[in-house]
């Protein structure tokens, strides 16, 4: 009954781009955003809006996947996020790069949840009951990419489903097609994915953008096989195939790049926060120059103010490059740093794996 009252308020307080803005407008919107144009001002606000309405959808999507995962797993951590107005604008220009044209309407990932399962075999058992639900060929339409069989070129593994919102009745047909994203991921796909993103984050590098220094990026590659290979699955693609070639390969950029000295020394300079917020939402701030994060609450009648929050926290983001943000939302704010560890800087789970793969506690002593 709560949960039903919850998404009530969800439905209430949202923003429907859908009412007075075509599809057209979105798109042409999308197009200004990721192009240089210096006037994009109202571009901004409609982008805003229209990642706002999927709040509602993606809620709803995000608590079916926590079902599925916690009836696998009870202590699989779920969470769902908006996806941040500059990974829009990125994500638009790789779009027209290989495609030549953007289409902001068809983005499936602007309303994301994920599941984190303790093992590889628990995510392939939530991805078979989520395939009895989401049939293919059904009004939700849904698309699978598994990449952890086809790993991606950069290391990338997990089980993505994006899937539309299918509005079952007239008061959720605003909503009807709205696109969002699961992904499901074992901890150790899980840790290695957070790992890159702080790197990203912390090093100003663009590494899930295929761009950033080489060395980098080779780490990353081989540390995924060096993890596929401990969850017995396929290796990714450029990587050597001898296990002996490939950590010592792995070995030379973990102490080249000193790996553990740096990650360690981000998570150790952040500030921690209090577990005692309460809010469905949750709006983090990151200043990687300061090496602080800030987390701000947002209870469910409070979404329009959440939103807006996000907003300006982005423009401030513009202005500093320093700062990144982002709209959570988890069950509870103990749950965000193990989530999202790449805000808090915290890769102890990636080191730890990684340190026992090379046999290397050099940097303990």
């Amino acid at each position: 009954m709560a949960f039903l009252l919850e998404l009530e308020l969800y439905k209430q307080e949202q923003t429907l781009i859908a009412v007075g803005v075509s599809k057209k407008q979105i798109n042409r919107a999308g197009k200004i955003l990721a192009s240089k144009s210096a006037k994009k001002s109202e571009a901004y606000a409609i982008v805003e809006d229209w990642r706002a309405s999927h709040s509602y959808p993606l809620r709803t999507i995000q608590r079916l996947l926590a079902r599925n995962a916690r009836s696998v797993n009870k202590f699989a951590l779920t969470s769902g996020r908006l996806k941040r107005m500059e990974s829009i604008q990125l994500k638009l220009r790789r779009q027209f790069e290989r495609h030549g044209h953007m289409d902001l309407i068809s983005m499936q990932d602007i309303g994301g949840c994920r599941a984190v399962l303790w093992q590889v075999g628990q995510v392939h058992e939530v991805v078979q009951k989520l395939r009895m639900f989401f049939v293919e060929g059904g009004p939700f339409k849904p698309r699978f990419k598994d990449y952890i069989e086809k790993p991606k070129p950069d290391g990338y593994r997990g089980m993505h489903i994006a899937v539309q919102y299918y509005a079952k009745k007239p008061s959720q047909a605003p909503w009807s097609g709205m696109r969002i994203e699961m992904q499901i991921r074992s901890t150790l796909q899980h840790a290695w994915a957070t790992a890159i993103e702080t790197v990203d984050l912390f090093a100003n590098e663009k590494l899930k953008l295929g761009r950033g220094i080489k060395e980098w990026s080779r780490f990353f590659a081989l540390a995924s096989a060096m993890f596929a290979r401990q969850e017995n699955g396929p290796t990714v693609p450029g990587t050597p195939e001898s296990v002996n070639q490939a950590t010592d390969e792995l070995r030379l950029l973990w102490m080249g790049l000193k790996v553990p000295n740096l990650l360690s020394g981000w998570v150790t300079a952040m500030n921690h926060i209090s577990t005692h917020l309460e809010g469905a939402n949750f709006l983090l701030t990151v200043d990687s120059k300061k090496k602080q994060v800030k987390v701000t609450p947002f209870g469910a009648p409070y979404l329009n103010e959440a939103m807006a929050a996000y907003a300006c926290a982005e423009e401030e983001g513009r202005k500093n490059i320093s700062l990144d943000s982002v709209l959570v939302s988890v069950d509870k704010v103990a749950d965000l740093q193990t989530a999202f560890p790449n805000y808090y800087a915290d890769t102890a789970d990636f080191l730890k794996e990684l340190r026992a793969a090379l046999n290397d506690y050099s940097d303990l002593k």
